[in-house]
């Protein structure tokens, strides 16, 4: 599970300070390092979280939400 963000972004900082709080580890990627990896998988908005099976939850929302269901 990868963590697809940008280097500016305000939703992307507050959703990684969120995931320190959490004690939540993903790996995380800069899209403008990756953008041949963010046009592949189909990724348009930032944060958006890439599962193992290449699914996109897209926004600090539904990516807060999906955790919250982890746990």
């Amino acid at each position: 599970m990868k963590l697809m963000v940008g280097e500016h972004c305000m939703p992307c900082k507050e959703l990684k300070a969120w995931l320190d709080e959490n004690n939540i580890q993903v790996e995380k990627i800069l899209a403008s390092e990756n953008m041949e990896l963010a046009t592949q998988l189909g990724v348009k908005s930032l944060p958006t979280l890439i599962l193992d099976d290449n699914t996109l939850i897209k926004g600090g929302e539904a990516i807060k939400e999906y955790f919250s269901k982890e746990e």
